[in-house]
């Protein structure tokens, strides 16, 4: 992401967050655009991060050729590493930006960003750069939440806090945490000749998915650029562990359950 914008990704790139990502699959995140992929496509993936959605699109378009970008060196080594383990040879992996794609005009064929675009000021620079680099009738798709549309029952003080908090920590770190229901309007601005949108959830509703929850806010939490923003806010350290531990208390009920909204676009140049 560009440094003049001053952004950074708050969940960072400790084991937690790679652990937490690998476990993403094309099938999975990008199963609103691959009814549009095929055999022998070239395709991007933006801000592929450890690379496992990135070798599952390289499985559905082989022999075609699909290329991961991440703006942190350290998510190219870790997905070059797995592709490299699972024997993918139809993928590749290097370190770029999405205001600034290191590719001609019209080199691809589809391209992907998942959940990436929630990170960066200028989501309309982003697509105009992505719609540069598709060839004419070249597909994109692109999926991001919206934190203001994310809900945790029972709705507590301390649960509508740290929702508020994650959306003024995530402005504050240069992103747009609730831009994604404009994506259809935004790519049209941007060049595309047609867009459609939709939208999902990602949801956690059975005590083995709202367990999981500390440990992911626990990571997010205790990241550099997050503590950072947390404390423009006025969070401290005791703050925080005083909202983790909300969290804590939250998972183990019963009657448990958060949602938040994931808007998605596909586009055609």
């Amino acid at each position: 992401m560009s440094g003049q914008r001053q952004e950074t990704y708050t969940h960072g790139y400790e084991a937690w967050a790679r652990d937490w990502m690998v476990q993403r699959t094309a099938i999975e995140a990008a199963d609103f655009l691959l009814p549009y992929l095929t055999a022998g496509m070239r395709v991007l993936d933006c801000g592929c991060g450890p690379g496992s959605i990135t070798a599952g699109l390289a499985d559905i378009v082989a022999p075609g050729e699909v290329i991961g970008i991440d703006i942190e060196p350290r998510q190219v080594e870790a997905a070059t590493a797995l592709a490299a383990e699972r024997g993918i040879g139809n993928v590749s992996f290097q370190v770029g930006s999405l205001y600034d794609l290191p590719f001609p005009d019209a080199s691809f064929d589809a391209a992907l960003a998942h959940t990436v675009v929630e990170h960066i000021a200028d989501p309309a620079a982003a697509f105009r750069e992505v719609c540069r680099v598709l060839r004419p009738g070249g597909v994109f798709g692109v999926r991001d939440p919206d934190y203001s549309l994310a809900r945790t029952e029972p709705s507590t003080e301390a649960s509508r806090e740290g929702l508020s908090l994650i959306q003024r920590v995530q402005a504050l770190s240069g992103g747009s945490p609730s831009y994604a229901p404009t994506q259809r309007g935004l790519l049209l601005q941007a060049g595309f000749a047609r867009a459609e949108a939709g939208a999902g959830v990602f949801c956690l509703g059975t005590p083995e998915e709202t367990a999981m929850m500390p440990f992911l806010i626990q990571g997010w939490i205790r990241e550099a650029a997050f503590v950072q923003a947390a404390a423009q806010c006025g969070y401290d350290e005791a703050a925080l562990d005083r909202l983790l531990d909300d969290v804590k208390a939250w998972s183990v009920r019963p009657d448990a359950f958060w949602v938040l909204v994931l808007c998605h676009a596909v586009a055609w140049k």
